[in-house]
């Protein structure tokens, strides 16, 4: 998709069709979505998915080069963390499932609507509180241990239904 200015505002590169090997997992740095998506100004990307690429981990400049996303998809990678996420103050919807990711200590992106984190290895959301904008949450096929705190972290978000939890 381009934008007015005939720049790309949107990118989406699926990976390979077959997992690559632990040799070939790297890190998401500016060289890395310029190469694989020809793109220059990253300041200009409203929307970035990298499915499927082995993706370990997120480079600071990177993250702050990309500040102006607002949708930004990670899916089926190796995610461990979510270490300098902050830098994404614009994001409005972000998809991490199927990782690796522990912890959602490090997500402070206050206009955040939607997170999918499906499949990875949290068993705590309650640093979701803090995103008072989140109106979707999916978090399936995780560890959470405590049903009860989650439940009550979901009915703590004005605009999270927890509804469909009992249908």
């Amino acid at each position: 998709m381009s934008d007015d200015t005939g720049g790309i505002s949107s990118l989406r590169i699926d990976g390979p069709e077959q997992p690559m090997a632990d040799s070939q997992a790297l890190m998401l740095t500016t060289d890395v979505v310029m190469n694989r998506a020809g793109v220059y100004d990253l300041l200009s990307l409203k929307e970035l998915i990298l499915r499927d690429e082995g993706l370990e981990g997120l480079e600071e400049s990177c993250a702050q080069g990309l500040a102006s996303l607002e949708i930004l998809s990670l899916s089926h990678n190796r995610l461990t963390s979510l270490e300098h996420f902050q830098a994404f103050v614009n994001l409005i919807e972000l998809n991490l499932n199927f990782n690796r990711i522990v912890s959602l200590e490090n997500l402070q992106c206050s206009g955040l609507e939607k997170i999918f984190i499906a499949n990875n290895q949290i068993v705590d959301i309650s640093p979701l509180r803090r995103l008072l904008k989140l109106n979707t949450i999916s978090v399936y096929g995780n560890q959470i241990a405590d049903l009860d705190a989650a439940l009550h972290t979901c009915r703590g978000l004005p605009k999270v239904s927890t509804n469909a939890a009992y249908e």
